[in-house]
């Protein structure tokens, strides 16, 4: 079966650091400065992930997808700030610039990819990151704030989101949610994405694990991959050499793929 490549806008993040949307889009690529990946099980993440319809099929009727947050130690991305304990390995603290549980992907790693921007800014030359004197700390912040992101996105609240007939028009569909909806909107993505680009595993959903609510588990497989945007921006208070705050901060997309795996 063929697998899924899912992006999910509703759980982008953007973060300053302490020192110093909804629809799905199939077409081109996201884009983003750097890129992390972690793996995800597979049963964990039909767990986080659930959907009821009316019926016992998939089709026109109203579709409903949950985000499940609040599962013990189960969370869609790693992050030691969590209020629950994770079995997987924390970050680094050595001076190796290298994550533990995140992979770098590319041929700079996301916090000196940060680091050389922030020099451009405030000194004018992106080889100007041995002037700060807080470089290692400039660091090790940007990978907090890249866990603090994670953080965030395993706390979205459990909610669900709804897409009903739009009575007005038919054979189109509409969105209704609940008042704080991120974490259903997020599933719905990942639902809805998941039909447009594999409608066949939703041939029949009587076959997947149901609930006492009737949610059932999405139907993913071994190699699906979900992605969220974090993006870490310059503290507001930076100044550049000459001592004025920078008119703009610096600000770069990292972009974390999640590829779904048999056990971590």
């Amino acid at each position: 079966m063929t697998t899924v490549n899912i992006h999910i806008p509703q759980f982008a993040q953007t973060l300053e650091t302490n020192l110093g949307e909804f629809v799905y889009d199939a077409q081109g690529a996201i884009a983003y400065e750097s890129k992390l990946s972690c793996d995800l099980s597979l049963e964990d993440a039909k767990k986080i992930f659930t959907f009821k319809t009316d019926d016992d099929d998939f089709s026109a009727e109203t579709i409903q997808a949950k985000y499940n947050s609040n599962l013990t130690d189960i969370h869609l991305l790693h992050s030691r700030f969590n209020n629950k304990t994770l079995n997987v390995a924390q970050y680094t603290t050595d001076d190796s610039n290298k994550y533990v549980e995140y992979t770098q992907n590319g041929f700079i790693d996301a916090p000196r990819d940060f680091l050389q921007q922030l020099a451009l800014a405030v000194f004018g030359s992106t080889t100007a990151v041995d002037l700060f004197s807080n470089e290692f700390a400039l660091q090790l912040n940007y990978r907090s704030q890249i866990e603090r992101a994670g953080h965030n996105i395993n706390n979205i609240p459990v909610s669900t989101a709804k897409l009903i007939d739009d009575e007005t028009e038919p054979g189109t569909y509409v969105i209704e949610t609940e008042t704080t909806a991120t974490g259903g909107k997020g599933a719905l993505e990942v639902i809805m994405a998941m039909f447009n680009q594999t409608p066949e595993r939703f041939t029949d959903i009587t076959q997947f694990s149901q609930d006492v609510d009737g949610f059932r588990q999405v139907p993913f497989i071994l190699g699906d991959m979900l992605s969220v945007m974090i993006t870490i921006q310059s503290n507001s208070a930076q100044p550049d050499a000459a001592g004025n705050i920078l008119s703009t901060p610096v600000s770069r997309r990292c972009l974390i793929e999640i590829t779904l795996v048999d056990s971590v």
